[in-house]
């Protein structure tokens, strides 16, 4: 198990003692702290994404009320 019994008691009390907005929070929350751990390993990340910038796209998109298509235009 990745965490410690004290960690595993903790989240269970805030599982118990917290309400639908507190537990949305804190999953928003600790997704961001690990999503900042690994921004040091997305540098190859952000030059893989900039050469492919360079590369021709394909914008689909169906649409009946036009929404999808002006999301598309503007993604165009």
């Amino acid at each position: 198990m990745p965490l410690c019994s004290e960690h595993v008691a903790l989240l269970g009390k805030l599982v118990e003692d917290g309400n639908r907005d507190t537990l949305l929070w804190a999953s928003g929350y600790l997704a961001g702290a690990a999503g900042a751990l690994a921004a040091p390993a997305a540098a190859p990340l952000a030059s893989a994404l900039q050469a492919s910038a360079l590369r021709p796209v394909v914008v689909l998109y169906g649409s009946q009320t036009g929404n999808a298509k002006r999301a598309g235009e503007a993604l165009h």
